[in-house]
């Protein structure tokens, strides 16, 4: 998983993130990415925040306490992959996860506690 660093330094500073964009990649994360393309960089960049999950990514193992209190955006192109991140976040407390999977728009909204 690479970006939430950059999510949990700004709101660390007290920077709110209201919406995150995670994409599920079915490839493993390249030896390198350029500065450009990195999403540890995009907040510095003024672009919007990004988190890459990559296939060699244990799911399950993954620390998105980051999410909590934000909206997911959430896409890929392996469908139980997308499910399985999609019930993953739900422990985090997000207050939405948005996903289309195979066509149909995935709207989880969480209650506020």
């Amino acid at each position: 998983m690479n970006g939430h660093q950059s999510i949990i330094e700004a709101r660390i500073y007290g920077n709110p993130i209201p919406n995150i964009w995670m994409h599920a990649f079915t490839c493993n994360r390249p030896a390198e990415l350029s500065y450009l393309l990195d999403p540890e960089n995009l907040l510095e960049l003024g672009l919007r925040p990004e988190v890459h999950v990559y296939a060699n990514d244990p799911i399950a193992r993954l620390d998105m306490r980051f999410v909590m209190g934000t909206t997911v955006h959430l896409s890929g192109d392996d469908s139980e992959r997308i499910y399985r991140l999609i019930n993953h976040l739900a422990k985090y407390k997000p207050l939405r996860v948005l996903a289309v999977v195979d066509g149909s728009l995935v709207d989880e909204v969480r209650e506020a506690a």
